[in-house]
C-alpha cells in the first residue's frame, strides 16, 4: 500500500486563510462585544464597566490622532500611547490596570472570533502596584 498523497492541502490552506477579519470600525466592533457580554450572560454592571473603560480608551487614541479600528491599533499603540499617556496624565497604576483589564477583555473576544487577525494585548502585561508598607502598632506606643 503507497501512503495517499495530500493532494487537496493547497486548497485546504485557501479556505483555512478566509476568516471574518474584515476592516471593522470600533463602534461595530463595540456592539459585537457587548451583544457576546449579553449572551455570556455578564451582569449589567459588568457590561457598563467594559463600555465605559472602552469609550476612554477610545476617546485616548482619538487625542493622540490615531484610529480606533481594532485591525489598526498594535502592541506599540497600547504601549506608547496608552499607557504611557495615562501614566503622564497622573492615573495611579490600579486604575490604568483596571483599564487594561477592559481592553484585553475586548481584544480577546475580537482575536477569539477572528475579526482581527493578531490580538494587541497578547504580550501585554499590567503594571506593577508598589505598596505602601502599613506601620505596625508596638506596645511602646
Amino acid at each position: 500500500m503507497t501512503r495517499r498523497s495530500n493532494f487537496f492541502s493547497s486548497e485546504l490552506s485557501k479556505v483555512h486563510k478566509k476568516s471574518k477579519s474584515f476592516a471593522l470600525n470600533f463602534n461595530t466592533s463595540l456592539n459585537l462585544f457587548t451583544d457576546d457580554c449579553k449572551l455570556r450572560n455578564l451582569r449589567p454592571h459588568t457590561i457598563s464597566y467594559y463600555l465605559n473603560e472602552l469609550s476612554v480608551y477610545e476617546r485616548y487614541l482619538k487625542e493622540q490622532n490615531l484610529e480606533p479600528a481594532p485591525s489598526k491599533v498594535t502592541r506599540d499603540h497600547i504601549n506608547k500611547n496608552i499607557i504611557l499617556y495615562m501614566k503622564e496624565q497622573g492615573l495611579k497604576t490600579v486604575t490604568i490596570n483596571t483599564r487594561l483589564r477592559a481592553i484585553r477583555s475586548y481584544f480577546n473576544f475580537l482575536y477569539k472570533q477572528k475579526y482581527i487577525r493578531n490580538n494587541p494585548m497578547d504580550d501585554v502585561k499590567l503594571l506593577k502596584d508598589r505598596k505602601a508598607i502599613v506601620q505596625k502598632f508596638s506596645q511602646n506606643n
